[in-house]
């Protein structure tokens, strides 16, 4: 019985030793073909196509030439800029039409935040697990390995940054839900004007307006009660992150070094210098800011992925899409691309999806275009639930 179109052989792929490679390169320098390399008995468990493609590998290494179409590329790359736009258009098509970004299987779930079967998806762990293998043969002490993130200084609101220069100019910006303030950074240096700064986080805003006042000059401060018993509020904070890898619930790692802090510092500093640092609610922060020149920008827990959250809205994403929408203002927001996020946000006057990387999409929502190239409109009703 054949096995299904489309689908490759169970066959695991052959993991390269370092003794192999060098007899690869040994073959390469003299000159040897395939062939000729198994006629040696150099690789007597490997057959001639195996042999014939670690040939191409490593000259393709050596001569910095693209895996795809051979032409040169910069040291330390694999393809040239051509084939890693193409690649990407074609994965951006699939996943557009429900396919798996893997094997052009339809997905079984459409509307999903998945862009990868679970066949495909399973090899791409894989993959990447023998490749940290590799580098850590070693392996560290079992741990709870679920990060979540919450707060200053792990980054937040990357995605929004491409977006800034697409905001309505004239607009007072409100970081809703500011996390690690790195939307608020970023806008600042686009040249935007940031009215508030928000999050529901004690700690968050704690933190946030000790670097307001001191700037550079709380490093040090932190420098100093690192490994104090009774430190200040704002070093406190920071410690109980740094050494629970941001949940503040369950300690996952030794308290290391101090994080280097000083040109976060200054960036937060400049950033939210003359701002509104608030610890409120977003029905509170929206009932305080909203007026017609006011735009907030919504990075929330995602709707279907809040266990990597330290606050969760849990049934609350339904009271925010009817906040948000009700607004005199203008808001744009971000959250996971599934049915629940979709049913939720179906209402809103633009709908974007976006690509990230490999995994999962992200859906954008928004009270006003957005012609950045990368955002692909939504059609609700294409999944049934039209508003």
């Amino acid at each position: 019985m054949g096995r299904k179109r489309g689908h490759r052989a169970e066959t695991p792929n052959h993991r390269w030793t370092t003794k192999e490679w060098d007899l690869i390169g040994r073959a390469l320098d003299e000159g040897l073909g395939a062939a000729a390399v198994r006629d040696l008995g150099w690789l007597p468990h490997m057959n001639t196509q195996q042999i014939r493609n670690g040939l191409n590998i490593l000259r393709r290494k050596r001569n910095s030439l693209c895996g795809l179409c051979n032409a040169p590329v910069p040291k330390g790359e694999n393809s040239c800029t051509p084939c890693k736009q193409k690649q990407a258009e074609n994965r951006a098509a699939k996943v557009a039409n429900g396919l798996c970004a893997g094997c052009s299987h339809p997905l079984d779930v459409p509307g999903s935040s998945a862009t990868m079967c679970p066949r495909c998806l399973e090899r791409h762990r894989e993959s990447l697990r023998t490749h940290f293998q590799r580098k850590s043969p070693v392996p560290g002490p079992k741990r709870d390995k679920t990060k979540r993130y919450t707060a200053f200084p792990w980054p937040a609101a990357r995605s929004f940054t491409s977006l800034i220069p697409f905001l309505p100019e004239g607009y007072d910006l409100v970081d809703l839900f500011g996390g690690a303030g790195g939307f608020s950074v970023a806008a600042h240096q686009a040249g935007r004007t940031l009215l508030a700064f928000n999050d529901i986080h004690p700690g968050v805003t704690t933190f946030v307006e000790a670097a307001v006042a001191e700037g550079a000059a709380l490093a040090d401060t932190v420098k100093t009660e690192w490994k104090k018993p009774h430190p200040s509020a704002p070093s406190e904070f920071l410690m109980g992150v740094h050494r629970t890898g941001g949940s503040l619930t369950k300690p996952t790692r030794l308290l290391g070094p101090p994080p280097s802090l000083r040109r976060p510092l200054e960036r937060l500093q400049g950033a939210l210098q003359g701002s509104q640092v608030t610890n409120l609610d977003f029905t509170e922060a929206v009932r305080r800011f909203d007026g017609p020149k006011t735009l907030f920008v919504a990075d929330p827990p995602w709707q279907g992925c809040e266990d990597a959250f330290e606050y969760r809205l849990g049934e609350r994403h339904e009271e925010l899409a009817e906040v948000l929408l009700g607004l005199e203002g203008q808001f744009l927001l971000m959250t996971a691309s599934n049915r629940e996020a979709l049913r939720t946000w179906a209402r809103a006057p633009y709908l974007y999806w976006k690509l990230i990387g490999t995994f999962a999409k992200e859906l954008v929502a928004s009270s006003f275009p957005i012609p950045h190239p990368k955002l692909q409109p939504v059609d609700p009703e294409r999944f049934g639930l039209a508003a």
